[in-house]
Order: C-alpha cells, then sequence, then structure tokens
C-alpha cells in the first residue's frame, strides 16, 4: 500500500503542480469576495421623482453622460502627429558595399610578400586605395596580428550587427525631425529590389553616427572581453574607417503619415463621470432633470437592476486579476509564486477590502463622510511588502492593481486614486531606510502627516472647507494605526516564511547570537574567518548596489556547519596535527563537502532565512575539492570526479557569488608567506579567472564591473589585513644593568627615609598618649574631691 501510494504522490507531481492549483483556486476565490463586494455598490434600485417633486435623498448618475469635445479632438490630433515616427529607408546595397571594402582591403594586405615590400610601401598603397585614415601603429598591427586574431572576421561581424539595427547622420536632419526621432523611434524600410522588411525601432535601440564613433571601443570591449586594449582600438580604428550611415530619411512618407491623422482620429466625447450627483437633496425637480435622466439610463426600466454594469465590473475585475497573474508567473517573481508568500498577499488584500468596505458602508456614509484614501490601507501594504524584500518595481505594478480595485469598490474619484498612489510609493521608499522598528512607529505618523495634507489640498481642489475637521484627526490616526498593524504582523510574517527582514538580519548581526557562540566555542578559527569575511562582503556588497546588511549576515554563517567536525579544518587546528594525514582523500573530501549539508540543517534548525540558507548551499558552488583529488588521482587515476565536487547548487545571486569569490581569495591570502601587492593580486586574479573559467558565476548576475570591483577592493582591505608588525631594538646590556643599580640604590634612600618618618612619628604618638592619660588622672582626682565636699 505504501508504494502504491508514492507511485500515485509521484505521478501526480509529475503531471500537475498542485501548488499551482490552490494558488489558481484562492485566486478564483478572492474574484468572487471582490464582486461580492463590489454588489452593493453597483447593483442598485434607481426610480426618478416627478416633476415639481422635492428630492429627499440625492440620486446619482450611474452611466455616463457624453458629448463632442471639439477642443480635446484638436489636442489629441496634435499630440498623435508629435508622436510619430520618422520613415527610414535601409538599401542593403550600403550595408554590402562597406563589407565588401573591408573583405578586399584585407585581401589586398595579404597580396603583398612582407619580405620584399617594406611596410611604408604597403601601408602608403593600401591607405591610398582605400581612402583610410588609419595611423601607422594600428596599421602594422592589423598587418601583424591580422590572421591570429582574426581581425577581418571580428571587423565584418560587427559592422553587419550595426547595419542590421541601422545607423543614422545626423548632418540632414532638422531639429524637429530629430526630436521626433529621440521621442518616438522611427520606423524602418529595409529592402534591395523590393520590399525586405518594415519593422519600429525603438529610441533606444537608434544608431547616430556621430556618437557611434566614439562608442565604438567600448561595444568591441563587450563583444569580445578575450581581447586587450590594444587589440580593441585597432578593431575600432578599422571599423570606423569603414562605418557609414546606411538609414536614409524619407520626408515626403513622413509627411504623408502625419496629414492622414485628422482624417482617422475619432471625436472625443466628454463623459460625465458616473457617481456624479444628478439631483442633490432639497433640489426640485425640472423637466430637464427628467430628460437628462432618462438620457443616462438609456430609457430602460428604473425599477429594474443594472446587469450591465455588473457586467463590466465582472470583466474589469477580471482584467486587473489576469493581469496581477501574469506579470506575477511570466516573470516568476518568486515573492508572489511562492506558496507561503501567496497565502500572505490573499490574507492582505481581504484585510485591506474587507476594512475598505465596512468603513465605506457603515461608517462613511452612516456617521461621517471619509475620503477613501484614509481608509484604504495600501501603505501599510506597500510598508510590509517592502519589508519583507518584495521588489520595488514588481511592487509597485501589484500596488496599482490593488489600489484600483479597492477605488473602484469604494466608487473613488481620481484624486482619492493618485493620492492613495503616491503616499503608497513614497512609503515603499521611506521604508527601505528603517533600520529598527520603532522606525516603522516613525514612518506611520509621517504617513498620517500625508494624509492631512492631502485631506487639505482636497479641501481647496473643492472648494469646500465646511468639512468636518475630525478628518485630519482620522488621517493621522489612519498612518499610526497601519504602523501599528505592520508591527503585530511582521514578526509573524518573518517566522512563517522565513524571510530575512532588516529586523532579523540585526538580530542575527549580533555577535552574541547563541549559533554564533557556539561557532566560536567550537570552530573558533572558523568564526574568525567568518568575521573577516562578513567586513569584505559587506563592503563589495554596497559597492555594487546589494543589500551590505544581508551580505555580512551571510558571511557571519556561511561556515556554521564546521562546528559539526571543527578538527577537520586546518583554520581550527595546526598544520602539525591534520587529521587528514590519517584518512583516504575519498573520506577527506567527503567531511569537507558535509559541512555545507550540516550548514544547512543547523540553518533550518534554528529557522534562519531562507536567503541565509542559500548562501550556506552556494557558497562553494560546484566546485572542486582540488586538494584532496590530487591526492586522490595519485593512488587511482581513474577516481570519479564527482566525490571531490560540491553538491551545489551554483551561486544564484550576487550575494552568494561574492561569498564564493571571497572565500577562496580569503584562505588562500594566509597561504603566503611574504604577501607582497603583486603576490596577492595575481592570487585574486586567479581565483577569479578559475570560477569564471568553470562557470561557477554564470547564474549570479555578477556584470565584469562588479568582479572588477570584487577584486579591487579584496586586495586593498586583505593587503591591509595581511600588514608586517615593526620589530622592536633591544637595549644594550650595560645600560640595563646601570638602570637597575641606579632604581636599587634610589629604593634604598627611600626606604631610610621611610623608616626615619615612621620612627619619628611613633615618638609623638607616644607622647600625645601619656598626656591624655595624665589628663584623665586629673580629671578623676577632681571629680572624687567634688563628690567629698558635696557629702561634707
Amino acid at each position: 500500500m505504501n508504494t502504491n501510494k508514492k507511485i500515485i504522490k509521484s505521478i501526480i507531481n509529475k503531471t500537475l503542480n498542485m501548488e499551482r492549483v490552490f494558488q489558481l483556486l484562492i485566486a478564483l476565490v478572492l474574484y468572487v469576495v471582490t464582486l461580492l463586494l463590489v454588489f452593493p455598490n453597483y447593483m442598485q434600485k434607481i426610480t426618478i421623482p416627478s416633476i415639481g417633486e422635492t428630492v429627499k435623498e440625492p440620486l446619482i448618475a450611474k452611466n455616463n453622460i457624453k458629448y463632442k469635445n471639439v477642443e480635446e479632438t484638436q489636442r489629441l490630433i496634435v499630440y498623435l502627429q508629435a508622436n510619430v515616427r520618422p520613415i527610414f529607408e535601409m538599401p542593403e546595397s550600403i550595408e554590402k558595399e562597406s563589407l565588401s571594402k573591408v573583405s578586399n582591403m584585407f585581401n589586398f594586405i595579404r597580396s603583398f610578400d612582407t619580405n620584399n615590400t617594406s611596410f611604408d610601401e604597403i601601408y602608403n598603397a593600401v591607405t591610398s586605395e582605400y581612402n583610410l585614415n588609419i595611423n601607422k601603429t594600428i596599421f602594422s598591427n592589423a598587418l601583424i596580428n591580422g590572421d591570429t586574431v582574426e581581425y577581418e572576421s571580428k571587423v565584418v561581424e560587427t559592422l553587419d550587427s550595426l547595419f542590421n539595427v541601422g545607423i543614422i547622420s545626423k548632418r540632414n536632419l532638422t531639429p524637429e525631425t530629430l526630436r521626433l526621432i529621440l521621442n518616438n523611434g522611427i520606423f524602418i524600410y529595409k529592402y534591395n529590389d523590393y520590399v525586405v522588411e518594415e519593422r519600429i525601432a525603438a529610441k533606444n535601440r537608434i544608431f547616430f553616427l556621430e556618437n557611434l564613433r566614439n562608442e565604438i571601443s567600448s561595444i568591441l570591449g563587450n563583444r569580445y572581453n578575450d581581447l586587450n586594449v590594444f587589440h580593441i582600438n585597432t578593431i575600432s580604428s578599422i571599423i570606423n574607417a569603414f562605418l557609414v550611415d546606411n538609414l536614409i530619411y524619407n520626408s515626403e512618407r513622413t509627411q504623408e503619415e502625419i496629414n492622414k491623422i485628422p482624417l482617422s482620429v475619432e471625436p472625443i466625447y466628454t463623459t460625465i463621470k458616473s457617481g456624479f450627483p444628478i439631483l442633490e437633496e432639497g433640489e426640485r425637480v425640472t423637466e430637464d432633470k427628467v430628460k437628462l435622466l432618462k438620457y443616462i439610463l438609456d430609457n430602460s426600466s428604473f425599477l429594474e437592476y443594472n446587469i450591465r454594469i455588473l457586467i463590466g465590473q465582472a470583466l474589469f475585475i477580471l482584467m486587473l486579476f489576469s493581469f496581477i497573474g501574469y506579470i506575477i508567473f511570466k516573470y516568476n517573481i518568486d515573492f508572489y509564486t511562492n506558496f507561503k508568500n501567496f497565502i500572505l498577499f490573499a490574507l492582505e488584500y481581504l484585510l485591506i477590502m474587507s476594512i475598505a468596505y465596512f468603513i465605506s458602508n457603515y461608517v462613511s456614509d452612516k456617521l461621517i463622510n471619509i475620503p477613501s484614501y484614509i481608509y484604504i490601507f495600501i501603505p501599510m501594504f506597500s510598508m510590509l511588502n517592502t519589508l519583507l524584500g518584495a521588489r520595488r518595481g514588481i511592487s509597485s505594478i501589484v500596488t496599482v492593481c490593488i489600489t484600483l480595485l479597492a477605488a473602484n469598490m469604494v466608487q473613488a474619484d481620481v484624486y482619492e486614486f493618485f493620492s492613495l498612489f503616491v503616499i503608497s510609493m513614497i512609503t515603499s521608499v521611506s521604508t527601505k531606510k528603517i533600520t529598527n522598528r520603532n522606525g516603522v512607529l516613525w514612518l506611520g505618523i509621517q504617513i498620517g502627516v500625508c494624509l492631512s495634507i492631502v485631506s487639505l489640498i482636497n479641501a481647496f481642489i473643492k472648494d469646500d472647507f465646511s468639512f468636518n475637521y475630525m478628518l485630519f484627526v482620522f488621517a493621522f490616526a489612519s498612518g499610526f494605526i497601519q504602523a501599528i498593524l505592520v508591527m503585530i504582523i511582521l514578526p509573524i510574517c518573518e517566522y512563517l516564511l522565513e524571510t530575512a527582514t532588516i529586523f532579523r538580519l540585526q538580530e542575527l548581526a549580533d555577535l552574541n547570537n547563541p549559533l554564533l557562540r557556539q561557532l566560536q566555542i567550537n570552530a573558533p578559527g572558523t568564526y574568525h574567518h567568518s568575521i573577516n569575511m562578513a567586513n569584505l562582503v559587506e563592503t563589495i556588497a554596497d559597492e555594487i548596489g546589494e543589500d551590505g546588511r544581508l551580505a555580512c549576515v551571510s558571511a557571519y554563517y556561511h561556515d556554521i556547519g564546521k562546528i559539526e567536525n571543527p578538527l577537520y579544518f586546518i583554520e581550527n587546528t595546526n598544520r602539525n596535527d591534520n587529521r587528514h594525514n590519517k584518512l583516504k582523500p575519498t573520506l577527506s573530501a567527503a567531511i569537507v563537502k558535509s559541512h555545507v549539508r550540516f550548514g544547512v540543517e543547523i540553518a533550518k534548525k534554528y529557522r534562519l532565512p531562507k536567503e541565509i540558507i542559500a548562501a550556506i548551499k552556494e557558497h562553494h558552488g560546484t566546485s572542486l575539492i582540488k586538494y584532496f583529488y590530487a591526492d586522490a588521482l595519485k593512488e587511482d587515476p581513474d577516481i570519479d570526479v564527482s566525490l571531490f565536487t560540491y553538491g551545489g547548487p551554483k551561486p544564484q545571486s550576487k550575494i552568494t557569488a561574492i561569498l564564493m569569490i571571497l572565500d577562496s581569495i580569503e584562505a588562500a591570502s594566509r597561504t603566503i608567506d611574504t604577501p607582497t601587492r603583486e603576490k596577492l593580486a595575481a592570487l585574486i586574479d586567479s581565483i577569479v579567472k578559475s570560477k569564471m573559467t568553470e562557470g561557477e558565476l554564470n547564474d549570479s548576475g555578477l556584470t565584469l564591473q562588479d568582479i572588477e570591483t570584487i577584486k579591487r577592493i579584496s586586495l586593498q582591505k586583505i593587503l591591509i589585513s595581511l600588514h608586517e608588525r615593526i620589530k622592536y631594538p633591544e637595549l644594550p646590556k650595560d645600560i640595563g644593568k646601570e638602570n637597575k643599580d641606579n632604581n636599587k640604590n634610589e629604593k634604598n634612600e627611600k626606604s631610610e627615609n621611610t623608616e626615619k618618618n615612621t620612627k619619628t612619628a611613633d615618638v609623638k604618638k607616644v607622647s600625645k598618649t601619656k598626656e591624655r592619660l595624665i589628663k584623665n588622672v586629673n580629671t578623676k582626682k577632681e571629680a572624687i574631691n567634688n563628690k567629698d565636699k558635696v557629702k561634707k
């Protein structure tokens, strides 16, 4: 039975992702709940009062009133004309001619007998034949290294790629045409004897000939990063000699497109938005008002439900839900696709919509009219998700959609929606600067101030200062309440989601943390190595724009697996007491590899954030344990290399990639006997190159600029940490003896003086005690005499 269950489970897991199914079901539930919350606001019975009747309750238009707006139509025409893409033609003959010249030039160079023809003769012949403007140094390099470096193929490949994109020259273009190109991009007709291709080139995918000549070196550097600067300069100089513009501006066709716009534009109708009060309380109904109401409601029966609006709302909500799902799952946004995070997202959405629905229907309509931006807690959503690690760009898109859904439910106007969205974005940016939990409360106060300012602006816009000034109190309290809710929800989310918030990282960065204390006691060398690593990794992460605090904490805990079997790692023992000397290489490699597995187990036991667990798993990637593999090859040349490689995975983020590089650099730097800048730089270069050639950094997202930053900072910091101490000079032995004799004489003199002082002090004390005794005897005698006198 157990085997059958396992087989069934494996089939289900292979055929269907159950988590995705549950996520889809949750999304459907949220969709239905949203429709149910919207239902009371859009499914209302509408009645029209009689002419002359006094309106007791305001009547709200549930449809839109349209009229043709000539002015807005003309504005649209001007706008569309300003967004026309200029039309360019791309004859293939220009590209073929240029590439043919390149091939002919190199063939012409090869035709010379370099043994019998001087360099100057070849140079003069080639430059005059092809009208080239190339200096002799570049030409000499092309002549000598042309075949070995394959200059011809690289020049042809680069020119071909540039010509395929298209090159424009500014010299014959008017300022207006240039503005259209830079704002809208261009439309390209690529042809030979007939139209081959029609395509649109975006404004950021257009090459201007004048700019391209200056940028060609950097393009070649990115394309051929294995070539040195001299070869890059040679290729760029040859390319510049044959680089021409291959896009020809067709002004007539462009003007035709501009002239077509006024004929194709549909008229714009101005709309009286739904929710606008057609009849206000206390107003007398006129005949014009009745006609307007009938026009708004399309002469339908006013005692029926408006099903069309419900269908429209259902489609609108479905569109927003579909868009959110598409963004999240299309780009695999881990923060939302993770099942636990998805559940959190659903609960947040339900909380926001429920609060908004309750206040809108039972407080704002019944007691006091409160603007929707006060009770729709979208800023709380932004703050919480940002603290939990949501990426700002994707989080902004999701925030817009949820704001639209909530604003649609309470029928908020554009100003309320826009104000709510702006405050949410400000909250998201400000949350990144929070460093402690008190910062959440302070941000809540700032949100309250922003909401109060928005309320004041709203009063000016509507020219209505008769509203209740308690709105300012509600606005300020709203921000504070949202901060309190975040402080209540956040610790629960930290525990359940096991994510690295700034507060969790602060707790883990405390060196008195029990796990770090255990590492310090059990594996002091590893602890020292981790501390050194943390300082380096944090500096580099900040420099390349990553989270320095997360990088620092990841470095603290990346080797916690060495708590188990610490003496099998050289930093916790010495070379003379190396336990691996008594073991086979395969067993030694297994022990060394096991520290990653132990580290993951310990991290899960202490519920460390998943980002730190990833750092523990990935900081060795799939690299080879070369020391023991080399020993094993001596015994068995055919031994399986997988026994000596880490299980991976390779670094999936920049931080874990930095950890991998610096882990190797920091450890290897301590093997240099006399560390110098040259030796350390060579060591760092070799380690980085080996990681790159082995493909360990392929999935990390590190750029070449990031790698150069890692090399530069690690060289500076490690060189300082390996500095030599100054040797102090030894004093002559005679000076020491003289000082000792002098000190003895001084001590003897001091002791004699102190003895004399003590003797005199003792004599004084004895004399004083004698005097006191004599006084006491005399006083007693006087007392006896006085008693006798009294008796007599």
